[in-house]
């Protein structure tokens, strides 16, 4: 699933199931060669970095770090799917070496 928004848990003018629906303008990113797994969720301001696994029935609110490993409700880090040399030698042509070294450090 994925859901850009929320409905307004403050709004009184009825029940609940009526209130009205609102994006936060937040958005969901999804890179490129990710897995998904079945019955995940990306909530309002996910962002599935490249090469991402999100397990299956994980909730994903926040920023995954490229080619890692996330699962659970929220989802959490788990491990990264290599080793961070490898990770730097197929990133080499997109980032700095000191970029790459920011991102797994």
């Amino acid at each position: 699933k994925v859901i850009g928004g929320n409905h307004n848990i403050t709004w009184t003018d009825g029940p609940m199931m009526k209130a009205p629906y609102l994006g936060s303008g937040k958005g969901i990113v999804i890179e490129d060669d990710v897995w998904v797994g079945a019955g995940a969720t990306l909530l309002d301001g996910a962002f599935l970095a490249e090469g991402s696994v999100l397990a299956a029935g994980a909730v994903l609110t926040g920023k995954t770090k490229p080619y890692s490993v996330y699962g659970g409700v929220p989802a959490r880090f788990i491990k990264f799917r290599f080793q961070k040399n490898e990770i730097i030698r197929i990133n080499s042509a997109k980032y700095t070496y000191q970029q790459l070294i920011n991102i797994y450090e």
